[in-house]
């Protein structure tokens, strides 16, 4: 079980890494869609946008892909067989709702369309979680698999 559990704790903090950046590519091409100038979204996605990402999604992307991890060792030790994307999605949608939506707003103040209030909205936090979610689940079956041969 113990060695389910680290496996759930590496394909989450690959995860993280990977949501990450998936997550930097969306923001520069929302904010060049929203703005729709080169230079100022060439000036956003080299300062402003790495910095948040890294102050305030970067900390809570890994609590949620390492509790993602940990339930997703935990079930499948009890299932006798990995699982994979679609619980890792499941749980890491409902673990994003509760960190991104409730706890950023308590931990990082909110001023109206701030980052956190953008990060805070639930479509956001629950796409975020769920791709975050997908990719862990997948990782840690790939891991199973590989180690049970």
């Amino acid at each position: 079980m113990f060695k389910r559990i680290l496996f759930g704790l590496a394909a989450g903090l690959i995860a993280s890494i990977v949501s990450l950046i998936l997550a930097h590519l969306v923001g520069i091409v929302v904010t060049f869609y929203s703005v729709g100038e080169f230079a100022a979204t060439a000036l956003a996605a080299l300062t402003v946008l790495p910095i948040m990402l890294l102050v305030v999604v970067m900390p809570l992307g890994l609590i949620i892909a390492a509790g993602t991890g940990v339930v997703l060792g935990v079930v499948s030790h009890l299932r006798q067989r990995p699982v994979g994307a679609l619980v890792g999605a499941l749980v890491a949608l409902v673990l994003a709702e509760i960190f991104l939506s409730v706890f950023a707003h308590r931990i990082f103040g909110t001023v109206n369309n701030d980052f956190t209030d953008i990060i805070g909205n639930p479509l956001v936090s629950g796409s975020y979680g769920a791709v975050l979610g997908g990719l862990t689940g997948f990782i840690f079956r790939r891991f199973a698999k590989r180690n049970s041969r």
